[in-house]
């Protein structure tokens, strides 16, 4: 009988005599490489990710501010909407770095709002800013 390389597991060959201890001892290690493997993962924390879209309003400003709700802590945030030919994409990176993908923005004051489940921004300047602009559809990605 042949065994695999990494977790020396039982490769039966056509002349081999099959055992139920050959399977236990296979299925002994499988389960302990699962178990070691799962609790490393658990060290390191659940990444998430959701994606969706939402219409713009039109709204603007500090009492107005463009939320998404994921359920989650946000810490990565991608933006995306086309303007007639343009493309637009704005990405926001937990606790506070922006970056424009297209630099009309770059005139636009963003205040980011990182919540325990949400990400939020707001613009006082107007919509477009805000990447809320009545009429759009706007995409987004949201890692946390």
């Amino acid at each position: 009988m042949m065994k695999t390389e990494n977790y020396n597991l039982n490769q039966w060959e056509p002349t081999d005599h099959i055992r139920r201890e050959d399977f236990n001892a296979d299925n002994t290690a499988i389960d302990a490489a699962l178990g070691a493997l799962s609790t490393a993962a658990a060290g390191f924390g659940n990444c998430h990710i959701a994606a969706g879209s939402y219409n713009g309003t039109g709204t603007y400003g500090s009492s107005s501010p463009t939320t998404l709700e994921v359920g989650f802590a946000p810490r990565l945030v991608f933006i995306y909407f086309e303007h007639f030919e343009d493309q637009y994409c704005r990405m926001f990176l937990w606790p506070g770095v922006e970056y424009d993908f297209y630099s009309t923005f770059s005139s636009a004051e963003v205040t980011q709002l990182w919540g325990e489940t949400s990400f939020g921004q707001y613009c006082t300047t107007n919509d477009f800013g805000q990447m809320n602009y009545s009429g759009y559809t706007y995409s987004y990605i949201v890692i946390g």
